[in-house]
């Protein structure tokens, strides 16, 4: 079953974005956010003058954001562009487009190259930098940072998302702002480091920031009640709650096969299963699954602080969330979500988006092996019609994976097309776990 958790009404797949030295894109948790796990494996330059700055005269800015899959998108402009939508992502050093046909437009001038190494196997991707690009949120400027372009037909978020994704923001913009994220009313607040004043009601928890990404310290306890010291990468570009390392952690003795999602060379496979909690200062949180990438991606953790995994939106929406890198910490506050149950979707299959500008098209993007999906006769390249009755034409991507979402015992039918044909399967839903 696919690796990554959705509450009642959400999907939450995970689109991991990270970058471990420059950085590591992973959707898998995501439903079709297909993880791509990628790491630069080169130093990329220092941005020159990347620092963002508001607007004379304001100490705050809110900026009205979307949030899909626990995965947080802001507008951003580019050398006076139309608003982008990039992905808002605490686990990236550097920002990236992942459109390379908008460059031209956007008057990019290129001054090197870059090796990308993904998961999956394969050689290093070549990327363009992009020097002295002029970026800008709502009231806020950078005018000389540097821009990480991939080449053509190699990641694309806008299908797993269902509409137009072109990048990637992280550590340009958290280390020039304090960033607030709420999850419920899906807006961002930024403000200036020098006047931001903490809420008496949150809780501070100290971060360690090396190379541009924030960790923190918990407390972990694994299914049979044994606890771990453990260092955790705070990661808003990741869906899922928890990722870990096996090789530090323990799989538990009752998992699954899962898949991850696809990485720059192919696709990432793991495991899912659960552990029994999590300890963060003063909040303990309940049991909740996993995932554990499998080996190919411990060659990421290019890191002189050791760490065992990855904490993303489905944990981190139950709080608001307010990001110090300046002082060096994160303030969490409980939200209207903090006691929800932490649930994983069981329907064994991924789904993306198709259709020109639409997006209202669904596919099967992966199908999970020895799932009652793959039993039923699901397969890759399948057109998802209706679910239980449901047309999907008029339908946004989370609203059919909410549609999807169904507890152990429910019963999916599902209506799809291959090739020029029709067909009709069901099958009930198991909790393998």
């Amino acid at each position: 079953m696919p690796c990554y958790q959705v509450h009642r009404r959400t999907a939450s797949w995970q689109i991991v974005a990270l970058i471990y030295t420059g950085l590591m894109l992973a959707s898998g948790q995501l439903y079709s956010t297909i993880p791509a796990t990628v790491a630069i494996a080169a130093q990329l330059p220092d941005s020159i003058g990347g620092v963002f700055t508001m607007r004379e005269g304001i100490t705050s800015v809110t900026i009205q954001a979307k949030i899909i899959h626990n995965i947080v998108l802001v507008p951003v402009r580019i050398n006076g562009s139309f608003a982008l939508d990039f992905i808002l992502d605490t686990g990236v050093s550097s920002t990236l487009l992942t459109e390379p046909a908008f460059a031209s437009m956007l008057g990019l001038r290129y001054s090197g190259k870059v090796g990308l190494r993904g998961l999956g196997g394969g050689e290093p991707i070549k990327a363009d930098i992009a020097q002295n690009v002029h970026l800008s949120l709502p009231d806020i400027t950078a005018p000389r940072l540097n821009l990480v372009v991939l080449p053509p037909n190699v990641l694309s978020f806008s299908e797993m998302f269902g509409q137009p994704v072109y990048g990637i923001i992280g550590y340009d913009l958290f280390k020039s702002m304090v960033v607030e994220i709420d999850y419920i009313s899906q807006k961002v607040h930024l403000y200036r480091p020098d006047v931001y004043r903490v809420r008496k009601k949150s809780v501070a928890v100290p971060l360690h920031i090396e190379k541009g990404k924030a960790h923190i310290a918990a407390q972990l306890a694994d299914i049979t009640g044994k606890h771990y010291a453990v260092n955790l990468l705070i990661d808003t570009g990741a869906s899922q709650a928890i990722s870990l390392f096996g090789t530090d952690i323990p799989l538990p003795p009752r998992h699954i096969e899962t898949y991850i999602g696809k990485g720059l060379n192919g696709d990432v496979l793991g495991r899912l299963g659960k552990i029994g909690g999590l300890t963060i200062e003063a909040f303990e949180l309940p049991t909740m699954a996993a995932c554990y990438p499998d080996s190919a991606a411990l060659s990421l953790r290019t890191s002189s602080v050791p760490w065992q995994g990855s904490i993303g939106g489905e944990l981190l929406r139950r709080f608001k969330v307010v990001f110090d890198y300046p002082r060096q910490r994160l303030y969490l506050q409980k939200g209207r979500d903090y006691n929800k149950p932490y649930e994983y979707h069981l329907s064994g299959i991924e789904i993306q988006t198709l259709g020109v500008g639409n997006f209202d098209r669904f596919v099967v993007s992966h199908v999970q092996g020895s799932s009652t999906a793959e039993q039923s006769g699901i397969k890759v390249g399948d057109e998802l019609l209706s679910i239980n009755g449901t047309a999907l034409k008029m339908l946004t991507i989370e609203e059919v994976f909410g549609l999807l979402n169904r507890k152990a015992g429910a019963t999916l039918r599902l209506k799809i097309r291959r090739d020029n044909d029709l067909f009709r399967f069901s099958w009930q839903l198991i909790d393998p776990l």
